[in-house]
């Protein structure tokens, strides 16, 4: 089955009344600094949005920039990461802050 653009149209707009209706807010949603951005999409990987609500923050204290992240200990990277499983991710994750960086 193939969807016109009306169709289309009418199912994004009833996502976002739903979304304005009862989207939580998080942190990273109001986000604008591109670092931060990029340490969320990585933490929201396969990782329930409450456990990641509660490392956000803690992790953008220990990291506040990509050259924090990429100059930190993998001790200190994972120890901060705790909690949100899958390490190897945090690893990729300093990886790509070494590049940037």
């Amino acid at each position: 089955m193939q969807l016109n653009f009306e169709q289309i149209h009418q199912f994004q707009q009833f996502v976002w009344q739903f979304y304005q209706q009862h989207g939580r807010s998080f942190a990273w949603r109001h986000a604008e600094n591109p670092y931060h951005i990029f340490i969320s999409e990585v933490m929201l990987q396969q990782t329930q949005t409450q456990r990641v609500e509660k490392k956000f923050e803690e992790f953008l204290m220990a990291f506040p920039t990509f050259e924090s992240l990429a100059r930190a200990s993998v001790r200190d990277l994972l120890s901060v990461w705790k909690g949100l499983g899958y390490n190897r991710r945090a690893l990729y994750l300093q990886k790509g802050a070494q590049k940037i960086a």
